[in-house]
């Protein structure tokens, strides 16, 4: 399986290599005597509003934000059902180099 699919018990920030169960709490930090006494208990992953339709995920960028994805297509759903994206496999990736991540 390559990196980025599947299920996993737990994630690691590629940027600051620091390690998240699947719920967001913080169970390991990188080179944690660098940080002090640090409380992980209140360093987890911030819950967002997320939903799901006709395969896409749909995320918001404000914790509790009114969230209405449904509103958002304008009744589109059926439409965007009709190309199965939900049925699609991921097949790879294409990294650019000599960028940096803003260019993606």
């Amino acid at each position: 399986m390559e990196s980025g699919t599947g299920t996993a018990r737990r994630f690691t920030c590629p940027y600051h290599a620091w390690v998240y169960d699947n719920k967001g709490d913080l169970a390991g930090v990188f080179q944690r005597e660098r940080f002090g006494d640090l409380d992980t208990s209140c360093k987890g992953l911030t819950p967002l509003p997320v939903a799901e339709r006709a395969g896409l995920i749909f995320g918001g960028t404000v914790p509790e934000m009114p969230f209405d994805v449904d509103a958002f297509l304008c009744g589109h759903t059926s439409m965007l059902e009709e190309h199965a994206l939900g049925a699609c496999q991921y097949v790879g990736r294409v990294a650019l180099r000599g960028s940096n991540w803003k260019l993606a």
